[in-house]
């Protein structure tokens, strides 16, 4: 079982207070994914092709290190989404980075944490 993802982030949260050393912890995330595999003639080996669809998340943080080490507890952290609030980002996989940590080789639970984490970070600096 793979351990909580946990990076440092600037944060702005639902009324505004900037914290710019968060410790951000993804909470939450969703895939949306097809996987097809192809084998030509029936002889080939299968040709497997994976295609993500949507990936959501949900994050928590601790206002900074400090909050961290003293046992504080985790904030969930929410956006207003139109006259609404939510705690559900949506992943850019339209962004270079994102679509290149997606597909970089290695564990597909560690790349997709890693697309969580550059698209957060990215929607806060």
């Amino acid at each position: 079982m793979t351990q909580p993802k946990t990076f440092y982030s600037k944060v702005i949260d639902e009324y505004g207070g900037e914290y710019p050393q968060a410790v951000v912890v993804i909470r939450d995330w969703s895939i949306s994914h097809q996987e097809t595999g192809k084998s030509v003639g029936g002889v080939e080996p299968y040709d497997v092709t994976s295609n993500v669809g949507g990936l959501s998340y949900s994050l928590s943080y601790h206002y900074n290190q400090d909050t961290r080490s003293q046992g504080k507890k985790l904030r969930p952290l929410y956006f207003e989404d139109g006259d609404t609030m939510s705690d559900v980002f949506e992943v850019d996989l339209s962004n270079n980075e994102v679509i290149a940590a997606l597909n970089s080789s290695g564990d597909a639970l560690d790349n997709r944490l890693r697309a969580i984490e550059i698209d957060a970070t990215m929607k806060f600096n």
